[in-house]
């Protein structure tokens, strides 16, 4: 249902001439450095996937798993789900360890990515005027409460054991005891040293992939933006964009661009173009991996023999 309010409200939100003017006189060199800080992006998730993957006794090349962390990506570009994408690194890297650890580091991967990504985000609030927030109350307390869990996340670098503790302690109380079980096992990577990697790759990501990527695909429309504030909009807005409210975050995505980069002055159809084009460079991005997925296929390294038939495929 939401999915299709916002789907609607694009197609008679949006004045589709202006969109198609806004590509007509886009600027391809821009595109391609979209496109190389996209990979590079993705090659650091990588880097990060693998250092977690090693610390929970997994082992995969880099190459090997920048493709099948481009095919995670190709799954949920062309599957009604983000959590396809997981599911699937889950089970590739499931093939040299135990599944249940797969998943943990793969849900320490999201959860670590998304703690960075809501300390980034504070940044929003200190570009916004002050009379804007006077006029949108609700900012102060979005503001609020994302400077909640930025203080959760600085806390977790000193007190990240008693944090997982306390969450394991709460999970007994109501009953959630094969959750807690489950999630105990996150207690070796709560670790000072583990955690704060997680959070430096996770960082480093979101400055390639997310910050200057979107920099330059915002350039190659013609916006005209400074570096600082857009960093500061872009973090939020791919925050928002994330919240799981519709399939494949269709129409929040863009909803989001609008909303938090018109407060930079970006018009809508500029804003809701950039969300829409980075949607089709991700497609086309994600293309990359489909040689390598159908060739380990055939070699049969995705879902070796023994795994295949415990899985019944």
């Amino acid at each position: 249902m939401l999915t299709a309010a916002l789907v609607g409200w694009l197609v008679m939100g949006v004045e589709w001439p202006a969109v198609i003017g806004i590509l007509a006189g886009i600027k391809w060199q821009f595109i391609v450095l979209y496109v190389l800080l996209q990979l590079i992006g993705n090659l650091v998730s990588t880097l990060k996937w693998q250092f977690l993957a090693r610390s929970g006794g997994f082992s995969f090349g880099t190459i090997a798993g920048f493709f099948a962390y481009l095919s995670g990506a190709f799954i949920n570009n062309f599957l009604p789900s983000t959590v396809g994408g997981d599911a699937y690194r889950t089970v590739w890297m499931s093939r040299t360890g135990n599944r249940s650890e797969a998943v943990l580091i793969v849900l320490y991967d999201r959860l670590t990515g998304l703690a960075t990504l809501s300390i980034l985000s504070l940044g929003f609030f200190f570009i916004l005027p002050f009379e804007t927030l006077l006029m949108k109350p609700w900012l102060i307390v979005l503001g609020g409460s994302l400077f909640s869990l930025a203080c959760i996340v600085v806390l977790g670098v000193f007190l990240a054991p008693r944090l997982l503790g306390l969450i394991l302690l709460l999970l007994r109380l109501i009953g959630g005891v094969r959750i807690s079980a489950f999630l105990s096992r996150l207690a070796p990577f709560t670790g000072r040293r583990i955690y704060l990697r997680s959070l430096l790759w996770s960082s480093l990501f979101f400055l390639i992939g997310i910050g200057l990527s979107n920099f330059a695909l915002f350039q190659a429309l013609g916006a005209e933006l400074t570096l600082v504030p857009f960093l500061g909009t872009i973090f939020l807005a791919t925050l928002v964009a994330n919240i799981p409210i519709s399939i494949n975050n269709i129409g929040v995505k863009e909803w989001s661009y609008a909303f938090f980069f018109g407060f930079l002055g970006i018009p809508l159809e500029l804003a809701v173009t950039a969300a829409l084009l980075s949607r089709v460079l991700q497609m086309g991005i994600s293309f990359l991996a489909l040689p390598w997925y159908l060739h380990a296929r055939k070699l049969d390294l995705i879902y070796p023999a023994a795994q295949t038939q415990k899985m019944g495929l």
